[in-house]
């Protein structure tokens, strides 16, 4: 898949009528989609001062493997069965935390009145 973006040194444009420059910046999929940015700020001539030493570039996505989703799936469901325990170990601890210091508050009260 070939996709485009403008950048400027190390930075790409954000798009859009005042452009500004980001590290990630716009992706336009289609080559007249940019041209169609491009006539938003040719005039006036100061916006198109954002784009003075700016170049248009050409990239192109490359696969690097393919993985069956059932895979993904079942990877995301141990994730999540992961997560949700560590969930509930995390809310036993904080409800233990609250309890011990709400015992605490109530020996101190106990104490202050004997």
């Amino acid at each position: 898949m070939i996709f485009y973006k403008i950048k400027r040194g190390e930075l790409y444009s954000t798009g859009g009528s005042w452009p500004s420059w980001v590290e990630r910046g716009k992706t336009w999929m289609r080559m007249r989609d940019l041209r169609a940015h491009l006539r938003t700020v040719r005039l006036p001539s100061h916006r198109t001062q954002h784009y003075e030493g700016a170049e248009v570039v050409t990239l192109e996505t490359v696969q690097i493997d393919a993985v069956p989703v059932m895979e993904v799936l079942q990877d995301v469901r141990a994730v999540s069965a992961a997560n949700r325990a560590k969930e509930v170990e995390v809310s036993k601890r904080q409800r233990a935390e609250w309890l011990r210091k709400e015992l605490e508050k109530t020996q101190a009260e106990l104490a202050r009145l004997t």
